[in-house]
């Protein structure tokens, strides 16, 4: 196996500026936002809060975030758009593949988005949410449930328009329109407010948000598509393309989809685990918790994803995304240890004052979700680099074996210790089954492609009578 030389060079500074530039444009938008996100997040929550009650608001709040068990939803079509826009516009022989793989994309989601419809509305009518959520649900309550979950399938084909973006470079101005959603939810808040609604329905505003705020991202990325001459809703792909369309977008999409149902059983399902072992209060003090955690993480992810854009532009530059890996576990690190300490000081602050002190939240509790805080940032880096099909099968491996021992850890210790258990298995299985890997097999899979690139250019030289390459 060819071995990686990471020789010096002077143009590595401009290089590492020049991608931190990009990588945490997203970021520095969302931190210019965060003021007046978290503001209208906070009073959202706190209205919220006060007309559901404390104990309510826990159920209310795991409604409100099932979305965040089906991630996968997407069957890792987004992650292939992304790629194939960033590598499409910087190279124009790819321009008709990156349009057959938009519209297949997006007719791939609007069957996600029908079956997802059927699935929800079953859950309705057969009862299947009293079983999933551990509580007795009225008819009306359940179809409240059921429209939360159908607008969520809805949102999938609008959510290209973020991964559009982030392919262009264009991160920043996704986090940007993002933005807009936290507006949406705590007007449909106040909506519901003014109505009356039961408590339950509560559980329906941020979906709204959401989906109010994917149309207005997708009708910006049509707009961009428009003016790098992309036309997928118009133009029939060439031949090529349409003949390898499916593969583009399925060769690594199969796996990206495994990795996708992995974190969320290994992330995300704390609620429902302590919806079945923990007390009322238990899981309303976890929610706020985790609330607050993502906030932070919320930060991390947008710079993730424009870094995923940057890996996938010097796919062929080894040496180049060795060293750029290096640097952003530590540049991710870094920032991962502030946020943790943000959390941990003034985590229990701001819980008691959104809650209007009716929960309070354990010390031990939030310094947990800071180390998950800073585990998740360390590993962030490998994450978007290894997106090449074996690796990405690689990392399906590594997320299964993670989601089994957070999922493990969760069952065996909530009962008696609560959500300090669900988020200490999460911060344990990453740290064993992601991070160590990690150390262990970047530099080898980065060889890895070494060597394939190495072989295409010498049956390339054969088939064209020329020899091996001297």
């Amino acid at each position: 196996m060819a071995s990686i030389t990471e020789a010096p060079d002077a143009r590595v500074p401009a290089r590492l500026g020049g991608t931190l530039r990009t990588v945490f444009a997203g970021s520095l938008a969302r931190i210019v936002g965060i003021p007046v996100t978290a503001f209208l997040g906070l009073l959202n929550t706190g209205l919220v809060i006060a007309h559901t009650g404390s104990v309510l608001y826990g159920t209310v709040s795991t409604i409100a975030t099932l979305g965040t068990l089906l991630p996968f939803a997407d069957l890792g079509i987004g992650a292939g758009v992304t790629t194939a826009v960033a590598i499409g516009s910087t190279d124009a022989k790819h321009q008709e593949t990156v349009t057959a793989t938009i519209r297949t994309a997006f007719l791939s989601l609007c069957a996600v988005t029908t079956a997802g419809l059927i699935l929800s509305w079953s859950a309705a009518l057969l009862g299947w949410w009293d079983l999933i959520l551990s509580r007795s649900f009225s008819e009306e309550e359940r179809v409240v449930i059921s429209i939360a979950l159908s607008l969520f399938f809805i949102c999938l084909p609008f959510g290209l328009g973020s991964r559009i973006l982030t392919g262009f470079g264009k991160n920043h101005i996704a986090v940007l329109l993002n933005l807009s959603g936290t507006a949406f939810t705590l007007l449909f808040t106040w909506a519901l407010v003014a109505l009356d609604a039961a408590p339950i329905s509560y559980a329906i505003s941020g979906f709204f948000g959401t989906l109010c705020c994917n149309a207005v991202v997708a009708i910006v990325a049509i707009r961009f598509l428009k003016l790098s001459n992309y036309r997928p809703w118009r133009r029939r792909a060439s031949g090529a393309a349409q003949r390898f369309r499916n593969l583009r977008l399925l060769s690594g999409s199969g796996w990206m989809f495994i990795v996708m149902i992995g974190l969320p059983i290994g992330l995300e399902t704390g609620r429902v685990v302590l919806s079945h072992t923990s007390t009322a209060d238990g899981l309303s003090r976890f929610a706020l918790s985790a609330q607050l955690y993502a906030l932070a993480w919320s930060v991390v992810t947008t710079a993730g994803g424009a870094l995923w854009t940057v890996f996938a532009k010097q796919r062929k530059e080894a040496a180049e995304n060795l060293r750029l890996w290096k640097q952003m576990v530590g540049v991710f690190g870094g920032l991962g240890l502030i946020g943790g300490v943000v959390l941990i000081t003034l985590g229990p602050w701001l819980g008691e004052i959104i809650s209007g002190g009716r929960l309070e939240i354990e010390p031990a509790q939030i310094a947990l979700f800071a180390a998950l805080l800073i585990v998740q940032c360390v590993h962030l880096p490998a994450g978007v680099l290894l997106t090449v099909p074996s690796e990405l099968r690689w990392q399906a491996a590594c997320v299964f074996v993670m989601a089994t021992v957070s999922v493990a850890i969760s069952v065996t210790f909530a009962p008696a210790y609560g959500g300090v258990a669900v988020t200490a298995g999460a911060v344990i299985g990453i740290l064993l089954a992601q991070i160590v890997p990690d150390l262990v097999m970047v530099r080898r899979f980065l060889e890895a492609r070494t060597d394939a690139m190495a072989s295409r250019r010498r049956t390339t030289y054969v088939s064209f009578g020329e020899g091996e390459p001297k």
